[in-house]
């Protein structure tokens, strides 16, 4: 087991600081800049051992293949201009680094610019002295300096509060098939399919396939064709990597498209998190063979890692079609995590997604009506005024002890309701300041902000 120190002391050193290169000076040696391709080695090598639990900080490769795709220019949306670090110029090391990558999402079909923080890591010597705030101070105005309209992070619990973030999209929510519920036998002829592993001549269909399935979700993330080019040759054991497969029928046509952890994830699941199919399939038909290759693989890496095969992980949210299909083999998996979320301009980020707004409004029982919904957030808020079913404006205000408006929220709680991912009656019992001042709001609330899943998985 190697020590904290024995751990770090080994690391490359970053490249030379240049003068012109220096954002900050923040004292003690320490200089906040930009990375370049001259750091690679050394944020890859970092960000192995950073992100491990003391006292051993035994490295992880499988973070340095993932730090590497993100700076060395394969990433079709990152480089390392992308990565910012703290350089301890006093020991000639890494105090702190983290990324910024850029990316496209869908708030229910409305086109929104995106960015996700990454790979947040402080030397274990540099801890508590205010480093990664700098650093996320700085990325934040990166960000609203391109005009994104939110940013997020998938990180460990509490921390990135204090950012201005609020756990705000369901995240790794999943069902299980244990290892005596998956097919124990090739399924029979009529619901028999094969798999095969992509080529780039299927890129076309996982991206309009993928794109198809994320218009069930509030919050989803665009792959486009040279995404999806990246995920077909990204390196096999990055920490990001999936096996992309395709699903045929018995007459070798493509009806399908899937993909799948390459390892079993201890204590032994293998995880399935993207599936989609035709049109014209039934998902009936396909998930037999679907769980027929799950176990084969999941068999495969029970011999090659000597972890015992579990069962298979669907991991696909609270909500997907095809676990109707297979109804009494599932079992309640992980109930799930979630992602951070900062939208720097509440009121701007409302009045962008109104079409969406609408047409929630339009498939409730309250379409077409006309009236005025006050959200107060204590301190500051939003109204909406609505005519006929649209949204004619939404403003900014201010609460007062005169005017409180129709419904409040403390603090960034707001952002649950807003993404679907907690409703108003979920809310309320557990936030006695989320306050209904005019409960005959509450349906209006309800139906331009119904409860839906996202799906989490980033372009990273």
């Amino acid at each position: 087991m190697s020590q904290p120190r024995e751990a770090f002391d080994g690391l490359p050193a970053p490249a030379p600081t240049q003068p012109d290169q220096v954002i900050d000076d923040l004292g003690d040696g320490l200089l906040l800049r930009r990375a370049t391709e001259r750091d690679i080695d050394a944020i890859a090598e970092f960000q192995a051992v950073v992100h491990q639990d003391p006292p051993d900080f035994e490295p992880q490769p499988f973070l340095v293949h993932w730090t590497r795709e993100l700076m060395d220019g394969s990433h079709p949306r990152a480089s390392a201009r992308d990565w910012l670090l703290v350089h301890d110029t006093t020991h000639g090391r890494i105090a702190a680094a983290q990324c910024l990558v850029p990316m496209e999402a869908r708030f229910s079909g409305v086109p929104l610019r995106a960015a996700q923080v990454e790979l947040v890591g402080t030397h274990p010597e540099h801890r508590r002295r205010g480093l990664i705030r700098r650093m996320m101070n700085e990325m934040h105005g990166w960000a609203d300096a391109a005009g994104c309209d939110l940013t997020l992070i998938d990180g460990i619990p509490w921390y990135y509060r204090q950012f201005g973030y609020e756990m705000a999209v369901e995240d790794r929510a999943a069902r299980n098939v244990p290892r005596g519920a998956l097919p124990r036998e090739r399924p029979d002829e009529a619901s028999r399919v094969k798999l095969r592993r992509a080529t780039a001549d299927d890129l076309a269909r996982f991206e309009r396939l993928y794109a198809r399935g994320t218009e069930r979700h509030r919050l989803a993330f665009v792959r486009g064709q040279t995404d999806w080019r990246f995920e077909l040759s990204r390196h096999a054991e990055g920490a990001r990597y999936r096996e992309l497969w395709v699903i045929e029928d018995g007459a070798a046509h493509p009806v399908g498209v899937m993909s799948h952890t390459p390892i079993l994830w201890p204590p032994g699941w293998l995880h399935l998190n993207m599936i989609e199919v035709e049109d014209d399939v039934a998902w009936s038909d396909v998930m037999p063979g679907v769980l027929w290759h799950l176990r084969t693989r999941g068999l495969e890496q029970e011999s090659r890692q000597g972890i015992e095969l579990l069962g298979a992980t669907l991991s696909l949210g609270t909500e997907h079609p095809c676990y109707e299909a297979i109804r009494t083999r599932l079992t309640p998996g992980h109930p799930g995590y979630a992602l951070y979320l900062r939208v720097p301009d509440v009121r701007g980020f409302v009045e962008k997604v109104t079409p969406a707004l609408e047409a929630n409004l339009a498939a409730s029982d309250l379409a077409g009506h006309s009236g005025s919904l006050a959200l107060s957030f204590y301190r500051d808020g939003v109204r909406l005024e609505l005519e006929r079913g649209r949204i004619s404006s939404v403003t900014s205000w201010r609460p007062a002890t005169d005017d409180p408006g129709d419904l409040a929220f403390p603090d960034l709680t707001y952002l649950h309701l807003l993404f679907g991912h907690r409703s108003w009656s979920e809310l309320y019992p557990i936030f006695a300041d989320v306050f209904a001042w005019k409960s005959e709001t509450v349906p209006l609330l309800n139906a331009l902000f119904p409860k839906q899943p996202s799906d989490p998985w980033t372009p990273l």
